[in-house]
């Protein structure tokens, strides 16, 4: 399981040389992923779990030019089939379908799992893209806190009861996101490495909100250290296909590597020393079986 963040839209200042610079960085494209690695999954199968926020297509995009069987889920069937449509025209992969999906109900994601399970696909790669972000207070269906019960629950709940699938499609892939979702992808990486599925890790902030965290000019254009939504896309598309991550399930993910590890609060790239905790992987584990039995 690999992690991706929010600094999925930001990118850290590096200096290299010819000689050191990395095949993949923070202004590589989803789309140059995918044609660097000459990557085709023919016959694969991937989900992504909404594709309906502009990140999410272009993620969407990317794996689709693969001739991957590409399913992607919706609570806005509309919308999503719109969604479908476009990603079938501009990279001519026809085997490109929705499903419907609300993350803020547990009940909805077991009757998706129940629904797709009665197609028996295999599953090579899954990528937890919902998640919502700086929102205004509110709960889920099932009582949980928004945030935490979309980001985190129901993706929790999702990759576990689609396992068998996962075994199927071994080696497997899942690509999630956020604090929660690090944690999570280290814990679940230690229980079904074995099993040839690895785990290794986007956002809902009024305009306000990005300006006075520095992310936008006052002119509303981004500040240089941020990306465009297809470099956005790329570190996600990565995590799921680069095969030099093969055996580096747990990792965090950013501008196309593995993460540089622990930051003290200088810049946007690594990770907070909670994040590092595997005490604090096994207790968010346990407690989310707990919170999802309840349901």
């Amino acid at each position: 399981m690999t992690s991706c963040h929010i600094r999925n839209l930001c990118s850290r200042r590096t200096t290299t040389t010819a000689a050191t610079a990395p095949k993949f960085g923070p202004r590589t494209t989803a789309l140059e992923i995918v044609q660097g690695l000459n990557m085709r999954l023919d016959g694969k199968a991937v989900l992504i779990t909404v594709a309906t926020s502009v990140l999410d297509i272009e993620t969407a995009r990317a794996l689709a030019t693969t001739n991957a069987h590409l399913t992607i889920m919706a609570l806005d069937m509309a919308r999503g089939a719109q969604n479908v449509e476009d990603l079938k025209r501009t990279t001519g992969n026809k085997k490109i379908e929705v499903m419907e999906l609300d993350f803020t109900s547990l009940k909805s994601v077991r009757n998706f799992v129940t629904r797709f399970r009665q197609r028996n696909i295999p599953i090579n790669i899954l990528i937890c893209n919902a998640g919502i972000m700086a929102c205004p207070y509110s709960k889920t269906v099932d009582g949980f806190e928004s945030q935490f019960g979309v980001n985190h629950l129901a993706h929790f709940h999702l990759a576990n009861l689609i396992l068998p699938e996962l075994r199927a499609g071994k080696p497997a892939r899942v690509v999630v996101r956020k604090s929660a979702n690090i944690l999570f992808a280290k814990q679940f990486n230690k229980s079904y490495e074995k099993y040839g599925i690895q785990a290794n890790l986007q956002r809902h902030t009024p305009v306000e909100e990005l300006r006075a965290m520095g992310f936008l000019k006052e002119n509303g254009t981004i500040v240089d250290v941020c990306k465009t939504i297809e470099q956005g896309a790329s570190t996600n598309v990565y995590a799921a296909l680069a095969p030099e991550l093969n055996k580096h399930g747990g990792e965090y993910l950013e501008d196309c590597t593995i993460s540089q590890g622990l930051n003290v609060g200088e810049g946007y790239w690594g990770m907070g020393a909670h994040i590092l905790d595997t005490n604090n992987a096994e207790r968010l584990w346990k407690l989310s079986e707990q919170l999802v039995a309840s349901k």
